[in-house]
């Protein structure tokens, strides 16, 4: 009866783990989704150049934070039950 409650414990502290990674990788679809959705306006839209400036920031933001993202998957880890 002990392995079996160690078992769940592992399984529980598994599925956070997968929990918290699906909630970031959500995070980082968004952000890509976006970065897309500003790449096809500079494409098809012919921004001004403020405009187009503008719209390279947000972007370059969107990038940041998706990189920022992307590290922070090196901390979390599903180890074999």
């Amino acid at each position: 009866m002990n392995v079996l409650r160690k078992l769940i414990r592992k399984l529980k502290n598994r599925l956070k783990l997968v929990n918290k990674k699906k909630k970031r990788l959500n995070r980082i679809e968004l952000k890509l989704r976006s970065m897309r959705k500003i790449a096809v306006s500079i494409r098809d839209d012919d921004p001004g150049p403020e405009k187009k400036k503008e719209l390279t920031r947000e972007f370059d933001r969107l990038q940041d934070e998706v990189n920022e993202l992307n590290k922070n998957k090196e901390t979390e880890s599903i180890r074999e039950v």
